[in-house]
């Protein structure tokens, strides 16, 4: 019976994990080299652990870190976040993680569009999102903002023409 080797090197663990898979020490191993992947938290190290070893609960597990790190939850600026749930959604479409990330775009994608308060942007985020829960306070958004434009619009005419007939009175 062969024994873990006395290293925590990935490689050194890999091997003793496939050789020996059923071996009472092969879940210290295995625990052992997601260890090592934790402690280097990064994106290819993370995805070269799911690789290896897609059906485990530890994949599971790397999957969520792998979102954490596209999705930095204390970013402040919204398009970065927009943008690395996005990079998530394309790089994992087949993970139940995706839907977490495409829902976490799309409210990223309203703040920033409710930020900005313009019928044009909310028109865009529709466009963009049409499946979003946010769609029907998007409408409602973008159609108080039409109307708030309009009566701008219609005041600053009806400025307009007071100021003439003043001035034609003068």
């Amino acid at each position: 019976m062969e024994s873990l080797p006395n290293t925590l090197e990935p490689r050194w663990l890999e091997q003793f994990i496939r050789a020996y898979p059923n071996a009472t020490e092969t879940p210290v191993a295995f625990t052992l080299r997601y260890r090592i992947v934790q402690g280097i938290n990064t994106i290819p190290a993370y995805q070269a652990f799911i690789d290896a070893y897609p059906r485990t609960l530890a994949a599971m597990e790397a999957q969520y870190a792998l979102l954490r790190l596209y999705r930095p939850e204390k970013e402040p600026d919204r398009q970065k976040r927009l943008a690395g749930y996005l990079d998530f959604m394309y790089r994992y479409p087949n993970t139940s993680l995706a839907l977490v990330a495409k829902a976490s775009a799309e409210q990223a994608a309203f703040e920033e569009v409710v930020e900005t308060n313009e019928v044009e942007e909310y028109e865009n985020f529709m466009q963009l999102f049409p499946n979003a829960h946010q769609i029907s306070t998007a409408e409602k958004l973008a159609l108080k903002k039409a109307v708030e434009k309009e009566r701008a619009h219609i005041n600053n005419n009806a400025e307009i023409s007071r100021a003439k007939q003043r001035k034609a009175q003068f």
